[in-house]
């Protein structure tokens, strides 16, 4: 379920304006995705999901107790409401307690693109094609998963805050093998916008790649020097990112976390060749 920012906000409202607790938030989130399967030559599986959870967090005197829900009724928001303040008045008070925020200005990112949001499976299908047919021109099997998304954010405090964001995807994901299963090549990538999708250059990296005319030869248990392609290190870079939590780092549960106790902010972690930056645009 793909919501606008007045629908979203006309749902929050209706949470909000049923608290009884000190201060509430509400985040709803969800979206529309579809996706197409390929191997060996033809279409395996084609997906398409809506959904959309909403979940409320209520504040009572230092206690933050959350409920979540996917329907949006009046009656499943009243019940979300209640439980979310019963489990708050369960729990201990939080001594790193925060209040919502109240109104902020934010600004949108440049994630969004309506031709993106509307592909049909028919899009999918193309970026499929051009995959199987280069596989097919030098002989080898092909795989992979072309999808497309839109999806939205919506966070609203019963303090003034209402923010709204939303953003279009599409991937392609490849990989071929070598007739004789001994070989294989990947190639992929994840665009905001479905004209900056280059399915022809995926196809021929991830077929060329897999057609080479290799032998593979066992290596023995050892320390080997490795050369990783840039998407390989962006994916171990990701769940880096997703691990850079304060709270954790503090209550040394990450390796952010200093041995004996402390964060390691402001050390110097890594090598100058990686850069982590936020770029919206």
């Amino acid at each position: 379920m793909f919501l606008s920012s007045d629908d979203a906000k006309s749902i929050a409202d209706k949470a909000l304006t049923q608290s009884k607790a000190d201060a509430c938030a509400v985040h709803i989130q969800g979206g529309l995705d579809q996706s197409l399967r390929f191997a060996r030559g033809g279409a395996t599986t084609n997906l398409a999901t809506a959904e959309a959870t909403l979940r409320i967090s209520s504040h009572i005197g230092g206690r933050i107790g959350s409920c979540s829900i996917s329907r949006f009724d009046d009656a499943a928001l009243a019940g979300a409401v209640a439980r979310s303040e019963e489990i708050a008045r369960m729990l201990p008070v939080d001594p790193d307690y925060v209040a919502p925020l109240g109104p902020q200005n934010y600004g949108f990112s440049d994630r969004y693109d309506d031709a993106t949001a509307n592909l049909r499976l028919d899009a999918l299908a193309d970026a499929a094609a051009r995959v199987i047919e280069e596989g097919a021109r030098i002989g080898v099997d092909t795989f992979g998963c072309a999808t497309t998304a839109r999806r939205f954010d919506a966070y609203a405090t019963s303090a003034g805050l209402f923010a709204y964001e939303r953003r279009s995807e599409i991937d392609l994901s490849a990989t071929a093998r070598n007739r004789a299963d001994a070989w294989s090549g990947w190639a992929g990538a994840h665009q905001f916008f479905a004209d900056r999708l280059d399915a022809e250059a995926i196809a021929r990296v991830a077929c060329a790649k897999g057609a080479h005319d290799v032998t593979p030869v066992d290596l023995e248990p050892g320390a080997y020097t490795v050369v990783l392609e840039p998407e390989a290190t962006t994916e171990l870079a990701f769940w880096l990112i997703r691990t850079m939590e304060a709270r954790a780092a503090d209550e040394g549960r990450s390796f952010f976390a200093r041995p004996g106790g402390g964060a390691l902010l402001g050390e110097k972690l890594f090598d100058e060749k990686l850069t982590i930056r936020v770029d919206p645009a």
